[in-house]
């Protein structure tokens, strides 16, 4: 989506915070916007993501909102 000029935010677990971001340099992309979340959502109940979720809403609004000082992509 970021390719195509909309806004993004890619939420991963933390296990993943390193892989994201070197799979995001790899492809040209790495100022993608990555939003880490618990560590072990699988595990947890559906009210307990919901509110892992909702404690990076700021984050998330923060990053689909920004403005860029350069695009995320290389073209």
């Amino acid at each position: 989506m970021e390719k195509r000029g909309i806004p993004a935010v890619t939420l991963i677990t933390e296990g993943f915070t390193a892989l994201a971001n070197a799979s995001a340099k790899a492809r040209g992309m790495g100022n993608l916007p990555i939003v880490s979340l618990h560590r072990d959502l699988e595990y947890l109940p559906e009210d307990k993501v919901r509110a892992d979720v909702d404690a990076h809403f700021d984050e998330i609004v923060a990053k689909l909102t920004r403005r860029a000082a350069k695009p995320a992509v290389s073209r």
